[in-house]
């Protein structure tokens, strides 16, 4: 009896450890800090710095239609970004890094 209320003591604390860590922890996103609008800056450094250094945007010298074709690019190997992310990235990008 000792063995089974243990170990549905420990099937609880593994659920609900398992329930907040998809949660997050927070009612919003971690790219969402400002009322629920999306931070370029936070979208960009948690997506592309996965595959990259964050620093390389600084080394290429894009056009507008560059960094449009650059986003593109980097969905279609796995960046995950949806539509309005993707706009966010591409025009944070465009307005910092353009030359």
């Amino acid at each position: 009896m000792k063995k089974q209320v243990l170990a549905l003591l420990v099937f609880s604390v593994i659920l609900v450890l398992f329930a907040a860590s998809c949660s997050g922890g927070n009612s919003g996103s971690s790219l969402y800090p400002n009322d629920g609008k999306p931070d370029a800056a936070e979208i960009f450094a948690e997506e592309c710095s996965k595959c990259h250094a964050l620093d390389l945007v600084k080394q290429v010298s894009y056009d507008v239609d560059q960094w449009e074709t650059a986003v593109d690019r980097m969905v279609i190997k796995g960046a995950v970004l949806n539509d309005e992310e993707k706009a966010i990235v591409t025009e944070y990008l465009i307005d910092k890094y353009t030359k």
